[in-house]
């Protein structure tokens, strides 16, 4: 078992420093980190979470949570405008609280939610508009759609 799952496991959390730059502005590379606590499955999982998962390629990767919807959740980091439906069993904990520059900032303090609540609407947007403006620009450059 993979060291990051086997403490999920054996202490019910996991603190880490940030790596990569997906969940930017928020969570950045060598200046943050977070705490996660272990979740098993999309029990516990709600719209606006971010969670840490594993892909199928062993990968581990932190990113919000768009939508939970029958066994899977349609994921998208903060700083991306791809999404991923990950199956629930992939999930391994969700973020409690990052710590940034020696203090610690919980998921429920309100300007945590405000943010969280920016970054659904956008993702909303991502999700509904973007997919239909490639298409369009596809079209008027005369290129076909994948």
């Amino acid at each position: 078992m993979p060291q990051i799952e086997q403490l999920l496991e054996t202490d019910g959390f996991y603190i880490s420093p940030i790596v990569g730059f997906s969940m930017e502005p928020l969570l950045r590379e060598g200046r943050d980190l977070v705490y996660i606590k272990r979740a098993s499955g999309c029990a516990s999982i709600k719209r606006g979470d971010v969670v840490l998962f594993r892909q199928e390629n062993g990968i581990y990767v932190l990113h919000r949570v768009l939508q939970v919807k029958n066994g899977h959740i349609l994921e998208c980091g903060d700083n991306r405008y791809a999404f991923t439906k990950i199956p629930c069993e992939r999930i391994l904990g969700v973020m409690t609280h990052f710590n940034r520059k020696g203090k610690s900032r919980d998921v429920k303090d309100w300007r945590y939610r405000l943010y969280t609540g920016v970054k659904l609407v956008s993702g909303f947007f991502k999700r509904t508009f973007l997919p239909r403006a490639r298409k369009t620009l596809r079209k008027e450059n005369g290129q076909q759609a994948p």
